[in-house]
């Protein structure tokens, strides 16, 4: 009798033994994959962020580009275009510029100012604001994109702003 007590009790501390293993080594993945996916939400969220607030500078610059043609009663344009890798001179070391995108507005043909978005990030679109209401030409749209997050900006004919 007591031969079966301790091969029992051998058995349930074998299993315990097991178990405790086990759980020491689900803790140990936890402890690893959760500041993994942590990273992840964080880079994700930092792309949405990103995004949003390039896109709502481009819609305030649309709007200052609408009230600008009309106050001034010349044609204004704001077209997305690439960037060239360039040199900055006047430095003691030549600076590269990546490739990158911008968008360029541009009153009576004349470039007056140059927008340069955050690096990995893209545009494509162009709108021109006619005088004396500052209607646009024609409809058009303006497409920011980085990653895995895009982000799509309507001018409609009547010339209202909108982000759906």
């Amino acid at each position: 009798m007591s031969d079966a007590k301790t091969s029992r009790s051998r058995i349930s501390d074998l299993k315990w033994h097991r178990i405790r293993k086990f759980e020491s080594l689900v803790f140990l993945f936890m402890f690893f994959a959760v500041p993994l996916f942590a990273l992840r939400v964080v880079e994700y969220t930092q792309v949405q962020l990103l995004v949003a607030a390039a896109a709502h500078d481009l819609v305030n610059d649309l709007h200052r580009c609408k009230n600008l043609s009309s106050q001034l009663k010349q044609v204004v344009t704001v077209q997305a275009t690439e960037r060239t890798p360039s040199l900055l001179a006047g430095k003691p070391l030549a600076i590269l510029i990546p490739n990158g995108f911008k968008y360029v507005i541009k009153v009576a043909g004349q470039i007056k100012e140059e927008m340069t978005l955050a690096e990995g990030m893209s545009l494509a679109g162009l709108v021109t604001f006619m005088p004396p209401d500052g209607i646009p030409e024609k409809p058009s749209s303006f497409i920011l994109s980085s990653d895995y997050k895009t982000t799509t900006i309507e001018i409609d004919a009547q010339g209202d702003i909108s982000v759906p």
